[in-house]
């Protein structure tokens, strides 16, 4: 927007017209905008990351919500401006308001989902001597691919890629001692 230069006079009825001096300058700011844009994927108690793209002069301050709250954040001073975020619970994100020398307009919306955390549930029974092995069902939550570690009470062993559960099909086979197999 361009910058004005407008003249002043002055008068008054009975002396008529007066000397103006000085110069005042107007300048037209262009409204700011913010986008919110992004997904993330992230395992719960940690942050997920959106993006705002910001327009109109610096520094700006905005606000946002996750359908239940709004947040300002006041002082960003570049764009694009990386928003980090934590939820206990998949959430979408919008603003609500966008301000630099004057107020904005926002648009879009990011999502951060948040993945369970992954549990184990041991289960089986079997007569076992000594030097032999059972198979034992590992019943698993959460998104897959799983990873989990048992002990045969000395030696850990780690099965990655675990797609399936429950995982029956003798990757966790332990030798000697089951009642000390533990799951990390």
């Amino acid at each position: 927007f361009p910058s004005h230069d407008t003249p002043v006079s002055v008068s008054n009825s009975g002396c008529g017209s007066g000397i103006v001096s000085g110069q005042a300058i107007v300048n037209i700011q262009s409204p700011p905008t913010a986008t919110i844009s992004g997904s993330s994927t992230v395992c719960a108690g940690s942050n997920g990351q959106l993006t705002i793209a910001l327009t109109g002069s610096s520094p700006w301050q905005i606000s946002y919500t996750n359908g239940t709250a709004i947040t300002n954040i006041s002082g960003i001073v570049s764009s694009p401006y990386t928003l980090s975020v934590s939820s206990t619970s998949t959430r979408t994100y919008t603003l609500t308001s966008v301000l630099s020398s004057c107020p904005g307009t926002v648009s879009g919306s990011g999502v951060v989902q948040i993945l369970p955390s992954p549990t184990g549930v041991l289960t089986g029974s079997a007569p076992v001597c000594p030097g032999n092995g059972t198979n034992l069902s590992v019943t698993l939550t959460g998104s897959s691919p799983w990873s989990l570690t048992y002990t045969d009470g000395t030696t850990p062993t780690s099965v990655t890629g675990i797609t399936a559960s429950p995982n029956t099909n003798g990757e966790a086979v332990i030798v000697y001692n089951p009642l000390e197999m533990l799951l990390s």
